[in-house]
């Protein structure tokens, strides 16, 4: 079960999923979540 940082990310996922446009502030919210999280992964990987 998905937990902390990865559910946040599942849950902007659902949020977004099947918008055609989304506001510019979603945008930048889910792109920092992103980038926060994938940064999170690489460094659990190395």
């Amino acid at each position: 079960m998905a937990e902390g940082m990865e559910k946040e990310v599942l849950s902007m996922a659902k949020r977004l999923k099947g918008q055609n446009e989304i506001s510019k502030e979603l945008f930048e919210q889910g792109s920092r979540l992103l980038f926060c999280w994938t940064g999170r992964v690489i460094r659990e990987e190395k």
